[in-house]
Parts: C-alpha cells; structure tokens; sequence
C-alpha cells in the first residue's frame, strides 16, 4: 500500500499571501496543526480530513489544473508536515 497523508481538502482559488498573491492556484490543505493559532480561519482543518495516498491527492490537485489556467500550487497548512506518514 502507498504512503498517505490526511487531507483536509483540494481545491482551486485565488493565492492571497506572498508574492504570488492574486495568482490563481490550486491548494493542498492538509489536517492536524496543533498551533491553534487565535487568527486560524481554518479550524475545521484541526481534525476533518480523509487519508489519501500520495498519488491520489497529485491525481486530484491535477484535475484542477487540467481545468484551470492556474499559475502553481500550494501545501497549504505545511506544519500539519508534522503528521505521520502512514507507511502501511
């Protein structure tokens, strides 16, 4: 069985941070930071999410850009990094 990650959610938006704010981009939110950060606007991405290989978020963040104009993508949530990898 492949390597996975727990995803909160994939989808296609406008980036608003950075130097490529106002980029269109498609976002890989991932689940379990564990700041709790008193300015999150994303406090349902602490525990909601579904386990998924890697090839199967790529599968799906590359959906939106076949169907996109696009400029990049983004691991949005990085320090949920911090999860296990299900190696199983």
């Amino acid at each position: 069985m492949p390597a996975t990650l727990m995803i909160n959610e994939i989808f296609y938006s406008v980036q608003g941070e950075s130097t490529w704010a106002g980029w269109p981009c498609v976002f890989v939110r991932l689940t379990g930071c564990h700041l709790r950060c008193h300015y999150c606007d994303t406090e349902y991405a602490f525990t909601q999410g579904r386990r998924m290989g890697i090839d199967q978020i790529l599968t799906e963040a590359q959906k939106f850009a076949d169907e996109t104009s696009h400029h990049s993508h983004s691991l949005s949530d990085v320090i949920q990094l911090t999860q296990e990898i299900d190696w199983k």
